[in-house]
């Protein structure tokens, strides 16, 4: 099953990325001892992480390219 809490800081190092390099950079770093954590505490498997990580990247990208696509209509 994959990691919510790995999910979680993928996303919150995507968001900082749209922010500035820094931000970004520093909410990678910690996305990143989030993973390698979840795994060393026995929380999940490595897979897990992977699965998680990718999928978050993969469904930002997706409702980016879905909002650039489709804007909210204006009222």
């Amino acid at each position: 099953m994959p990691s919510i809490h790995v999910a979680a800081a993928t996303l919150y190092a995507l968001l900082g990325w749209s922010y500035n390099r820094l931000l970004g950079w520093s909410l990678t770093i910690y996305a990143i001892i989030i993973m390698v954590g979840s795994v060393h505490l026995g929380w999940h498997y490595a897979v897990d992480g992977y699965v998680a990580a990718i999928a978050t990247v993969l469904i930002w990208h997706l409702f980016g390219w879905y909002n650039k696509h489709h804007p909210l209509p204006r009222s």
